[in-house]
């Protein structure tokens, strides 16, 4: 909602109705919550964190337009337009922290551009004081013609944000397979609940643009993202935003972020190059050997960072060899041949563990390979 595009020339009395009093509590229970998620110092629970606050932030300047508030607190004014250029790059860095594929988050600094561009755009008007601000709310602010197209502009460009990160964020959640399941049903509703809300802001400007403004828009958007802020909540509530629900089982654990950090890194880079993963034998005391570190803090590391078990960590190695034996047209090996050269103990459990990492049996992955290279 472009509050910029609502002037008023007199100030009506300002109160509290029945659904403003519903979108004031539900932003307080919002700020509480992104608390609770910030103090889990996890990086798909901070990331939560910050859009829920930024949803509830949004809410309380819409309860305060609507109310009348703005008079009374224009600094609130205009202070969540930025922010719709922050939630689609964080449900994207949300949905690859869940998945366990995200990068350094100063790898997603061109994702933040747009919200940094239109943040300076308005710090001119942020830093105003409240007599020009108050100015501004009553209409008494002649705007130059640069300036409205701008303004009227801005919208368009939100949605683009919003459901360019949409799509996006649903082809990562595509491309994840069938593994960790439980993280793509929290990410699959995680989505719909978004999605939602991107809908809802999607039809309000165009029925704004084509029709004419409607109070009934505005609190559909309102509704979608206290949507968004209770399911989080829910989540919360019953665990699922824990890795593999191990928040209580490592929560006396004397492992750092940073030793963390390290240990997946050298644990990724023995399974790379030495390929430990061909041992069939290989067992978590002989990979946390290698790795040189304890079997404990390797275990940990697993659940937590990686989101895996130790035989689904391992196997899904093992299933990303099985591939390129399948593949090539210069092995004719077996089935029970690429079994065994990808660590597999017998066919029985190869076939059961490609299936379950994607959806199809080895037999008909080859096949299907084969169909894929002589149509090209």
């Amino acid at each position: 909602m472009n509050l910029q595009l609502q002037p008023i020339n007199s100030v009506a009395e300002a109160n509290f109705d029945t659904w403003t009093s519903l979108f004031l509590f539900a932003s307080a229970q919002g700020v509480f919550l992104s608390v609770i998620l910030f103090l889990r110092k996890e990086t798909k629970a901070s990331v939560l964190a910050l859009m829920v606050l930024m949803f509830s932030i949004t809410l309380v300047e819409y309860v305060f337009f609507w109310s009348g508030f703005r008079f009374s607190f224009p600094h609130l004014n205009n202070i969540s337009m930025p922010l719709f250029f922050l939630y689609g790059p964080l449900l994207l860095l949300f949905i690859q922290a869940q998945l366990g594929r995200q990068k350094r988050i100063a790898g997603y600094w061109y994702h933040f551009v747009p919200f940094v561009l239109f943040l300076i755009y308005y710090l001119p008007y942020y830093f105003l004081e409240t007599e020009a601000k108050l100015m501004y709310a009553t209409g008494q602010v002649q705007l130059s013609e640069v300036q409205l197209v701008f303004i009227r502009f801005i919208p368009w460009l939100q949605v683009l944000s919003l459901a360019s990160y949409t799509i996006v964020s649903y082809r990562e959640y595509s491309s994840s397979g069938e593994q960790n399941r439980a993280h793509r049903s929290v990410i699959r509703n995680i989505l719909i609940a978004f999605t939602g809300f991107v809908v809802s802001f999607l039809s309000y400007y165009l029925m704004v643009t084509f029709f004419r403004y409607d109070l009934t828009g505005d609190y559909v958007i309102s509704v979608a993202m206290s949507i968004f802020i209770y399911y989080i909540g829910y989540l919360g509530y019953n665990g699922l935003l824990a890795a593999n629900g191990n928040g209580k089982k490592y929560r006396n654990s004397t492992l750092t972020d940073s030793e963390s950090k390290q240990i997946i890194h050298d644990l990724n880079e023995v399974m790379t190059s030495q390929k430990v993963f061909l041992e069939r034998t290989l067992s978590l005391d002989e990979l946390s050997s290698k790795v040189g570190t304890p079997k404990h803090h390797l275990s940990q590391v697993l659940n937590e960072q990686a989101q895996k078990s130790f035989s689904d960590f391992v196997n899904e190695y093992r299933v990303e060899e099985a591939k390129k034996l399948l593949r090539s047209e210069e092995l004719n090996l077996s089935m029970n041949g690429i079994a065994t050269e990808a660590g597999f103990n017998n066919r029985t459990t190869f076939n059961n563990v490609f299936k379950k990492f994607t959806g199809q049996t080895p037999s008909e992955y080859r096949r299907m390979s084969i169909k894929a290279v002589n149509s090209d």
